[in-house]
């Protein structure tokens, strides 16, 4: 009987003392949460493959302390939903903005930079088409076309994926290229081939601060030689 009791006192005893760390620990956290030294982060919660679009399901909101939240670290699932990841990203892992595929560090995996919509097509360029070799990647073109006796503006404000056969990273200044890779929408990819098959191209770079589109009709001979006599 003497053990029996003493069996009871000592789970009784125990379950107090779980409980009295449990309040005071959730205490603790709803101090720290009050004082401010946690903060939601956005996590997978479960395992992200390489090379594939992260969902909404993949993702969640935890708060951790201040000091452990990375600087590039995400507090929104809608600013993460979407993205490719460059590489696998574990369960309970902060989603980082490094870990998502830029120009800047895809290195020649171009697939990973086009955004929903886009197509990558690479066209010939030289020193006079090619804007002296200047272009890089990331920069934004719009490309004209001459077929016959007219130009006109065929595409405006395209990005430039590539110079050569080169990623962001490698394609400073330099040398002229001979191809460039534009990321086109599938009925922009028509335009852009045809006026390659058909005609002459040529690239104009545009400023990154510029993005509006312009309506300018097609220029022909016999407009640019009255222009020219008056």
């Amino acid at each position: 009987m003497r053990t029996k009791l003493l069996f009871i006192f000592a789970l009784v005893c125990g379950l107090a003392a779980a409980g009295g760390v449990y309040l005071y620990l959730n205490n603790l956290a709803e101090t720290y949460r009050f004082q401010g030294n946690f903060a939601p982060v956005v996590v997978a919660k479960q395992t992200i493959p390489a090379r594939t679009p992260i969902g909404r399901q993949s993702l969640e909101i935890k708060e951790i302390p201040a000091d452990y939240v990375h600087p590039e670290a995400f507090t929104r699932i809608e600013d993460v939903e979407g993205r490719i990841a460059r590489a696998e990203i574990y369960p309970g892992e902060q989603i980082l903005a490094s870990r998502f595929a830029t120009p800047e560090n895809s290195g020649n995996d171009l697939a990973l930079v086009l955004q929903q919509g886009e197509r990558a097509v690479s066209i010939a360029i030289d020193p006079v088409s090619g804007v002296s070799g200047m272009l890089q990647a990331g920069d934004k073109v719009d490309v004209a076309v001459t077929i016959d006796v007219s130009t006109s503006i065929v595409l405006q404000n395209i990005r430039v994926l590539a110079v050569n056969s080169g990623s962001a990273a490698e394609n400073k200044s330099g040398p002229a290229a001979n191809t460039c890779v534009l990321a086109v929408t599938p009925k922009q990819a028509e335009y852009l081939i045809l006026a390659t098959e058909r005609g002459s191209i040529r690239l104009m770079l545009r400023s990154p601060a510029d993005t509006a589109v312009t309506q300018t009709p097609a220029v022909r001979v016999e407009q640019l030689v009255n222009k020219g006599g008056s």
